[in-house]
């Protein structure tokens, strides 16, 4: 249970500190004291050091051979663990869970279905730094019919469900969405056959 905890308090400590958009200019900042876990397969590292500056990891390694910037801003890891970020591939995005995923590691999301304004003005503002989150990727509006729904019907409570009948209208809601700049698309259920799924699938890898 202690061993979590000081997990969590690595994560929590370090990426709230560098989700501040004041840091990601030319003054560096260090990471050091903390053993590093780096998911290549190789054991923990000890006593590392991480130069980091513009958001981008400079330089890595034991701290006896990497040397700290001069006017760095260095964080103390002595006792904590850091781990690369974690990417949550399918989540519905609420405005208050920005802090959470970042204290549970949580570097970057991806929101499969929502409302494509409220996403990407949520993620517009994490980038500019104005919000305190994880990096998001959007898909807008799911395509199809929502769970328990008659197909080609969204409920009431899901207006933001989009139905796609034939391949003229999966045409014009791939094509809107892309316009708006999602990242990717979501297609559920009620898709009426794979002939209008292949030009869904076309359409936005053009």
């Amino acid at each position: 249970m202690r061993r979590q905890k000081l997990i969590r308090l690595a994560i929590g400590s370090v990426l709230l500190a560098l989700s501040s958009s004041s840091l990601y200019g030319q003054v560096a900042v260090v990471i050091e004291g903390g053993t590093v876990i780096d998911g290549t397969g190789g054991g923990p590292r000890a006593d590392i050091r991480i130069v980091i500056r513009d958001g981008r990891i400079q330089a890595i390694g034991p701290a006896a051979q990497v040397s700290r910037p001069a006017s760095a801003r260095v964080i103390d890891a002595t006792g904590k663990f850091i781990i690369p970020g974690l990417i949550d591939s399918h989540v519905h995005y609420f405005g208050y869970e920005g802090e959470l995923y970042l204290n549970h590691g949580v570097t970057t999301v991806m929101s499969l279905g929502g409302i494509p304004e409220w996403d990407q003005t949520q993620a517009e503002a994490i980038a500019r730094g104005d919000v305190v989150g994880p990096r998001m990727f959007t898909s807008g509006n799911p395509l199809g019919s929502p769970p328990g729904a008659p197909i080609g019907m969204p409920t009431l409570g899901m207006p933001h469900w989009l139905p796609v009948n034939d391949r003229q209208e999966a045409a014009q809601v791939v094509g809107m969405l892309l316009d708006k700049g999602v990242d990717y698309i979501k297609v559920y259920r009620g898709v009426p056959n794979a002939e209008v799924a292949k030009v869904m699938a076309d359409l936005t890898h053009q």
